[in-house]
């Protein structure tokens, strides 16, 4: 299988928490509680303005839910960094993404796996990173800055002529 397009690069923070703000803070429960907290802000300045007294509740609730969410978020972050560095003994993990005509494969150190084109989902950006989405709920992350075969947009129109979105 001869590689279409290749993209190296190591895992680091800045990285984790542009994929974790695309991806999980995004998600349909953190959307629900933003919701949430929207609804009690708003509860609280109603009953404020209109009744003169403050039910202090919804603000505890507000920052409660707030603050978990805030605590997840840098949670995973750092367990990704942790169980990253586990792996590969300390020092920062290089990762290879080779793009053929039939899969994605990814490389690290220990392992590879091939992801054919039909198992793939979508395609969400950001702005550094584009995210290939499987339907096993996976994620693989290619840095636009980072490709050393092929460029980025040969590869979003390579992307496109799969039917992949």
């Amino acid at each position: 299988m001869e590689p279409l397009f290749e993209n190296r690069y190591i895992q680091d923070e800045a990285m984790l928490r542009e994929f974790f703000r695309r991806t999980q803070l995004l998600s349909p429960v953190y959307i629900l509680g933003y919701l949430c907290c929207v609804y009690f802000l708003l509860n609280f300045v109603f009953v404020w303005a209109f009744f003169g007294y403050c039910e202090l509740y919804y603000l505890i609730f507000t920052a409660a839910l707030l603050g978990y969410y805030w605590l997840l978020y840098h949670r995973s972050i750092k367990l990704t960094m942790n169980r990253e560095l586990e792996m590969s003994s300390g020092k920062p993990l290089e990762r290879r993404l080779v793009v053929t005509e039939d899969c994605f494969i990814h490389y690290t150190p220990t392992s590879s796996v091939e992801i054919p084109f039909d198992s793939v989902k979508k395609v969400r950006h950001s702005k550094n990173l584009i995210l290939v989405c499987t339907k096993a709920k996976q994620a693989f992350v290619f840095p636009k800055a980072t490709f050393t075969r092929g460029t980025l947009e040969e590869f979003l129109a390579f992307l496109k002529s799969k039917g992949i979105k």
